[in-house]
């Protein structure tokens, strides 16, 4: 029930949004409760730790229990840097998809990242590809 009361609403879109740190810890609690061999979660999981740039701060801020370990081990620069593999074209990446600091900086303030409203408006948010 607490999820309910936690979805946020914004007058610039048409539709709630159900914070990330409630998704998270929704999926991780699925994959290591129900032991299931179905990648399709840990997929969704490393998509949203790299693209969000979820690190252990935000882990130990959200999460408990099981998807709190389950979320860390896979949030750490060195679970990142595995992730990328040594392809040239993520040279000097922090994550998969996030390129510099710069990047960095707009990710950790979308709306929904974490449980505070940081006051901005969805639609500034929504995409950073205008930054490169």
């Amino acid at each position: 029930m607490a999820c309910i009361q936690n979805v946020i609403r914004s007058p610039d879109l048409d539709f709630p949004l159900l914070p990330l740190p409630h998704y998270v810890k929704g999926l991780a609690n699925i994959t290591v409760t129900h032991n299931t061999d179905d990648n399709n979660f840990l997929t969704q999981l490393e998509f949203l730790i790299d693209g969000m740039d979820i690190d252990e701060e935000w882990c130990h801020t959200y999460l408990d229990n099981l998807a709190l370990e389950f979320i860390r081990d896979r949030s750490t620069r060195s679970a990142k840097r595995a992730r990328m593999g040594s392809h040239p074209k993520y040279e000097g990446n922090l994550t998969t998809y996030i390129h510099n600091g710069l990047e960095r900086e707009v990710v950790i303030r979308v709306v929904g990242r974490t449980m505070e409203d940081n006051g901005k408006s969805l639609l500034h948010y929504l995409f950073f590809d205008c930054l490169r």
